[in-house]
């Protein structure tokens, strides 16, 4: 049965692994107490959530519950410092890089990446990279430029189209102005102006042109020949018969 002093240790890990996104599992062997400080001054000055804790493996095991217990128990033999680090797994990798560089190697057994276990090879891979801050900056720098670029495109595209139109709008008072012209003023106008005209001209034939020349023609080509007919034909006729009937007398 685990003494009350172990079940508050227990708890407290438990406590701390739930708080944590990134385990580091390290052996610490070797390190002293204040190389040990040293080394949880350079987690601060990385990440500020990171911790570092010596701890018992068995203790690790319960408080990690049985999924992760299982996942990291290969780890979990000979001296074993567990740094507790929050949402960046790259800061605390660069720590532990540093401080092997400038004070002591600390071996690196694995980690807890994410959900996913991370051998040594990984972590200093990890250890290379930029903290994840500044990933994630370049990445929105790397999906921006792209879209900068489409938008300043769309805007060239815009521009051009904007200069186009106004070209057609330029150009198009010289060839179709001279055509709208007659189209709205000149052709409607005067299209009314025609009807009255063409109406005016026909009481006129109807009134004085039929009118005044048929009794003209009428009594010239009538009465004269019928007169001058009988005249000439009814007076002759006479002389005739005077001509004829003085003779006798004289043969008498």
């Amino acid at each position: 049965m685990p003494t009350a002093k172990k079940e508050a240790t227990i708890e407290e890990l438990r406590v701390r692994i739930a708080a944590a996104k990134n385990l580091f599992f390290t052996n610490y062997a070797g390190l002293t107490v204040e190389e040990i400080t040293k080394l949880r001054g350079r987690l601060r000055e990385n990440e500020g959530d990171a911790t570092y804790a010596v701890v018992k493996n068995r203790l690790f095991g319960i408080a990690a519950g049985t999924d992760l217990a299982k996942k990291v128990e290969t780890y979990l033999n000979g001296p074993t410092g567990v740094i507790f680090a929050g949402e960046d797994p790259v800061s605390p990798a660069k720590a532990l890089k540093a401080f092997s560089d400038d004070t002591k190697p600390v071996e690196v057994k694995a980690a807890w990446i994410d959900g996913r276990v991370v051998d040594a090879a990984q972590v200093q891979k990890l250890a290379s990279l930029p903290p994840k801050i500044e990933l994630l900056a370049q990445l929105l720098a790397a999906i921006e430029s792209p879209l900068t670029g489409f938008v300043g495109l769309l805007s060239t595209v815009q521009s051009e189209f904007v200069r186009v139109i106004e070209a057609l709008a330029e150009q198009r008072p010289q060839t179709a102005a001279p055509a709208a012209v007659p189209d709205a003023s000149a052709s409607a106008m005067p299209a009314a102006e025609p009807a009255s005209a063409t109406e005016s001209p026909s009481p006129v034939a109807e009134t004085s042109a039929p009118e005044s020349p048929s009794p003209v023609a009428e009594a010239p080509a009538t009465e004269p020949s019928s007169r001058v007919g009988e005249a000439v034909a009814t007076d002759p006729a006479p002389a005739a018969e005077t001509s004829a009937a003085e003779p006798s007398p004289a043969a008498e």
